[in-house]
């Protein structure tokens, strides 16, 4: 079970700097469930009075506990090689410039999870389709946008 929190001033002030500076909503309510927990409120209390699950904030000042201030920022930083690099990109590219019917699909437009497909059957290569999604820079996959009346639609970027 985690206790009260003891913060000493310079730590106390980098918190309150970060919570009026930064632009991320979860490393703010971090660190302002760390400042409630040194007020003296319950990290349940901090969890309820800032939307926020009592898991999370207990987590929090556990976390706090065991690490100091490196706890406050998100621990996704290594997240390990990039699946795609410039050949499978130049690839992808490639079969972006035909249709799904090309590679014998009834559809005439690609979806993500047939770009998915193809380019498994294609290049070898296995992709979730969130990253089939950012495989493509400037492409987010089908959609209904269209383009308000004399706004020109933007051309293809990411490719070519």
């Amino acid at each position: 079970m985690v206790a009260g929190l003891r913060l000493d001033r310079p730590t106390r002030r980098w918190l309150v700097w970060i919570d009026r500076k930064t632009r991320d909503a979860d490393l703010r309510i971090r660190s302002r469930v760390l400042l409630k927990v040194h007020a003296g409120a319950s990290p349940h209390a901090a969890a309820r009075a800032l939307g926020c699950a009592p898991s999370t904030a207990w987590r929090m000042v556990a976390r706090f506990k065991e690490w100091g201030e490196l706890s406050v920022f998100d621990g996704r930083w290594g997240n390990g090689p990039r699946k795609i690099g410039p050949a499978q990109a130049r690839g992808i590219c490639r079969l972006l410039a035909h249709r799904p019917p090309d590679y014998g699909y009834e559809r005439p437009s690609w979806t993500l999870e047939l770009l998915t497909r193809v380019i498994e059957q294609e290049l070898g290569l296995p992709l979730s389709v969130g990253t089939s999604r950012r495989s493509r820079p400037g492409w987010a996959g089908p959609s209904r946008w269209r383009p308000a009346r004399g706004v020109k639609r933007p051309g293809k970027r990411g490719c070519g």
